[in-house]
């Protein structure tokens, strides 16, 4: 059985507060929140997203799903934060 994801094209995060909503709505629409999806995936696709200071947070996680939703709150508050977006 293979897994096939719709085409789309997820960008890579780098840290830009300003980029982190559309990044996240986007990432957790295609990856997280999809079932079918196995966790250990959901985090190779979230590593591979990342860049600069985003990828930093997590790159000392193995990459295994009991880790996977430490890597995804440590991400999430870090840059889910709406008080810190520019107008």
């Amino acid at each position: 059985q293979h897994l096939k994801l719709p085409d789309f094209e997820l960008p890579e995060f780098s840290g830009d507060m300003d980029a982190f909503p559309e990044f996240w709505d986007l990432y957790c629409a295609a990856i997280h929140n999809n079932t079918i999806v196995p966790v250990a995936l959901k985090f190779l696709y979230l590593k591979t997203h990342l860049e600069g200071n985003a990828a930093k947070l997590i790159a000392n996680f193995k990459l295994t799903a009991e880790n996977y939703d430490d890597a995804v709150r440590i991400v999430s508050n870090t840059y889910n934060r709406p008080e810190l977006l520019s107008s």
